[in-house]
């Protein structure tokens, strides 16, 4: 349950933050208390709270980052497709298709890993071609924003809410809306929420064998 824990916690805060700068698929009667079916239609399940030593769930003092991207302008002239991977719903693969030049390329956002770090795996014809967690990603978001008591939402520019991978076969973008990191200092537990905002892909020519 972590994840939705991490899920719940996120959509209730940006829901409550003073003057918020909310995403425009963010629909407010989500954090309705008497509401959970609004909540569940959304987002596929009803709030999970994390549940404290006494048995009473709430009240957790947890540490927190919580990132959304900044509006601005994003060059995508190196890539030939834009695929929306949506994350909601009860599966742990997000899949999408794309017939290029050199065959069928399947696109996975992958959300069941054991620690909650999702990881991207590329397909070509069956064969796995690309595959990356996204660890050093967070490591590398972690250092420049430390998760904090006191921290609100931050705006973040591309460079921070991005992340380039690249081989001999393929080239990706991935652009993310929001990033939430929180850390519960009790039991050292962290939970990930990275939401996709678009996966930018190219495919690279094959060379023709003489």
């Amino acid at each position: 349950l972590s994840v939705r824990e991490s899920i719940t916690d996120a959509v209730f805060y940006i829901a409550y933050a003073e003057n918020p700068k909310l995403p425009e698929w963010f629909d407010t009667e989500l954090t309705a208390l008497s509401n959970t079916d609004t909540f569940k239609e959304k987002l596929g399940f009803e709030p999970v709270w994390p549940k404290t030593d006494d048995g009473f769930y709430g009240g957790t003092d947890y540490l927190g980052t919580f990132l959304y991207l900044k509006t601005q302008p994003i060059n995508v002239s190196d890539y030939d497709w834009m695929i929306n991977i949506l994350e909601y719903g009860g599966k742990e693969i997000k899949s999408a298709k794309v017939t290029g030049e050199n065959g069928v390329y399947e696109i996975e956002w992958v959300l069941s890993s054991a620690d909650g770090v999702p990881s991207l795996r590329i397909k070509l014809d069956g064969r796995v071609i690309l595959e990356h967690d996204m660890n050093d990603y967070i490591n590398r978001i972690s250092v420049k924003y430390p998760p904090s008591s006191k921290t609100g939402l931050i705006e973040a520019n591309l460079d921070d809410m991005s992340v380039k991978l690249e081989n001999e076969e393929v080239s990706v973008l991935i652009v993310f809306n929001n990033v939430d990191i929180n850390l519960d200092p009790r039991t050292d537990k962290i939970n990930y929420w990275l939401n996709m905002n678009m996966l930018y892909f190219k495919e690279k020519q094959r060379e023709l064998s003489l």
